[in-house]
C-alpha cells in the first residue's frame, strides 16, 4: 500500500538552511485524502506551525504537493549520498 505525505518546498534559501520540508505525520492512504488535508485550515494551521517551530521562521513557499512517502525518502537517501536521482 501507498502512504502519501506532504511535501513543502520553499523559495530562494540563501542562507543555507534546508529548501524542503516532509511531514511524516501525519500520512495518508489516498493521494485524495492527502490533498484534501491541505485545503482543511485546521490542517493548514498545523502544518504553518509545525514549520515555524522547526525553522523559528516563517519561511516563503514554493509548492506544496502529495508525494509517495517510500519514493522521496528514496530519493533523499540518494541525494545525501551524492547520488542522482
Amino acid at each position: 500500500m501507498i502512504e502519501w505525505v506532504v511535501l513543502v518546498l520553499f523559495l530562494g534559501v540563501p542562507d543555507g538552511s534546508p529548501d524542503m520540508y516532509l511531514f511524516t505525520d501525519p500520512s495518508f492512504t489516498t493521494i485524495q485524502e492527502c490533498n484534501q488535508s491541505m485545503l482543511e485550515p485546521e490542517s493548514v494551521e498545523a502544518y504553518t506551525k509545525k514549520i515555524v517551530m522547526e525553522f523559528q521562521e516563517f519561511k516563503e513557499i514554493k509548492s506544496i504537493q502529495c508525494v509517495n512517502k517510500e519514493l522521496i525518502l528514496k530519493a533523499i537517501d540518494n541525494i545525501k549520498l551524492g547520488n542522482s536521482i
